[in-house]
């Protein structure tokens, strides 16, 4: 009786060791995460969208969690080996041999293979119009599979972003061939490789990823990720807060306002974390609309500006204020060419030598009866925007410029960016994987009223720099290029670079930023929830 006695009491003392051991918050030896439910929901901006990886009407993010590349970026911007092993280029760089990994599957069991390889890509170059912003489509020639696990790249002409352009987020990751319609070639469900899988969707409301068990790496800790679509940031915010979301994340003001996050920054029970982006804000001058089409006009304009005093009053000083068109992360930027410095008494005089006065003393200058005055346009939505607008408003006036200002609804503002039906309008860089080969096609194919500009030497250099394999020669033409832009045409004006900005519970841990901020799948490679 005693002896049962004793071997109950050391049942329970077992017992209650390990419960204390597991509430306590212990970690697994194994793995080194709690016993909690590992958990993660990060708010987004939109509905995650089709989750087509070869096209565009889905979050990023959500893609990235799914879908992945031949190749990837590290934290620094480095190309790194990733559903490819290893790659050989031949030929001055016309024909890419790449081996790849054969230990991957789809999450429908389906082999990763030479085979899913051209398949998609045919199904890519098959829509090459959807893709014409996009250089790296209009070079492949052709994909050959030459056995299970080797493909070839046959491209047009060499071209030095073949490897970077891969690594993009869309359109050139890898669905199933069992994700595809019956005919093989459309879209028909979302099933990749990637570290996630897509459990429960619910339109507006939620996407629910749930951790691929049979992932290549080392699979995510997380068990779980909830992606919550709230538009709107106030509301945002005050879910983070109340613990409904755990993860805001995002390039400058498209996670939180910079003043939220000032504040945020002071909540003991949230971690804000922030790196110097690789988007910059510009403004985007029409040189095909009156009176822009003067360019003396647009070189006072950019005199005008006061960078650092958009920088204060719109983003509270948490930008950095942008010395040339592109984030100074960019590798193909050598970022010597510098925008114009502030000058306000050279403004004025380049305006009166142009025949600009005024005449009726309002403040205004006039020329042959007609007022310098010009459309600023903005998107609605966007708050920040009409907050840069009003400082550049009346920047303008101090050298008798007027301003007005057309908030436009997002898709009349891209319309509008294309037809150039404005005079100024604020813009954006494209990021590390876009820029400048990407966004310079965009100013010369899409962009009419500067088809001018590149017609002549700026389009020739643009030519040579597509097809140079000489890194050093192409950051000289694309700084030649950006000389003109900022320089000597005055279309562009540098303003800031984004920041950006992750605040999270602190309950969560190991969240790192990616070299690419529309990327969410690496960033949450590592990272757990703690009690």
């Amino acid at each position: 009786m005693k002896s049962f006695r004793r071997l109950v009491a050391l049942v329970v003392i077992v017992a209650l060791a390990c419960f204390m051991a597991v509430g306590c918050g212990q970690k697994e030896p194994e793995s080194g995460v709690t016993k909690v439910p590992q958990v993660l929901t990060v708010a987004i901006i939109k509905d995650i969208g089709s989750m087509n990886p070869h096209l565009y009407d889905s979050d990023m993010g959500a893609q990235s969690l799914v879908y992945e590349p031949l190749v990837n970026l590290d934290k620094q911007g480095k190309i790194i080996p990733w559903l490819a092993k290893s790659w050989e280029m031949r030929d001055g760089g016309r024909k890419i041999t790449m081996k790849l990994r054969e230990d991957v599957k789809f999450t429908d069991g389906q082999p990763f293979n030479a085979a899913a390889v051209k398949q998609n890509f045919d199904a890519v170059l098959a829509n090459a119009k959807v893709h014409s912003w996009l250089p790296l489509v209009e070079k492949i020639a052709k994909v050959d599979v030459v056995d299970e696990y080797t493909v070839t790249f046959e491209l047009k002409e060499p071209y030095p972003y073949f490897l970077l352009e891969l690594t993009m987020v869309r359109p050139v990751r890898f669905l199933s061939p069992g994700g595809f319609a019956s005919d093989g070639k459309t879209f028909a469900k979302p099933i990749g490789t990637g570290p996630f899988i897509l459990e429960e969707y619910v339109k507006d409301q939620k996407a629910v990823f749930i951790r691929n068990e049979n992932y290549w790496q080392n699979k995510p800790k997380l068990e779980k990720i909830i992606l919550r679509p709230i538009p709107d940031t106030n509301t945002r915010i005050s879910a983070l807060m109340a613990g409904e979301v755990d993860l805001i994340k995002g390039s400058g003001v498209t996670a939180v306002s910079y003043l939220d996050l000032l504040t945020l920054k002071k909540n003991p029970n949230l971690v804000t974390a922030t790196q110097m982006g690789d988007v910059c804000n510009f403004l985007l001058v029409n040189p095909s609309r009156e009176p822009l089409n003067d360019r003396a006009v647009r070189e006072a304009i950019a005199l005008t500006v006061n960078k650092a005093e958009i920088n204060q009053v719109a983003y509270e000083g948490q930008e950095k204020v942008a010395e040339t068109m592109f984030s100074p992360r960019l590798p193909e930027i050598l970022g010597e060419a510098k925008a114009p410095a502030r000058d306000v008494a050279k403004a004025k005089r380049l305006l009166a030598e142009a025949g600009w006065v005024d005449t009726n003393g309002d403040g205004y200058l006039e020329k042959d009866g007609k007022t310098l005055e010009f459309t600023y346009m903005i998107r609605s939505d966007i708050s920040t925007q009409k907050i840069v607008a009003e400082v550049i408003q009346a920047q303008l006036k101090e050298v008798g410029i007027k301003m007005d200002i057309d908030a436009v609804e997002k898709t009349v503002y891209y319309d509008r960016r294309k037809s150039g039906e404005y005079g100024i309008m604020p813009d954006i860089t494209w990021g590390i994987q876009y820029d400048p080969q990407s966004i310079f096609k965009s100013f010369r194919n899409e962009r009419p009223y500067l088809a001018g500009i590149f017609a002549g030497e700026v389009g020739r250099k643009f030519e040579r720099a597509l097809k140079s394999m000489d890194q050093r020669e192409r950051q000289k033409l694309y700084d030649e290029i950006i000389d003109v832009l900022m320089n000597k045409e005055f279309v562009v004006i540098p303003l800031t670079v984004q920041t950006d900005i992750a605040v999270y519970n602190k309950k969560v841990k190991g969240f790192e930023f990616s070299a690419n901020v529309w990327e969410l799948g690496l960033d949450l490679t590592k990272v757990y929830v703690e009690q």
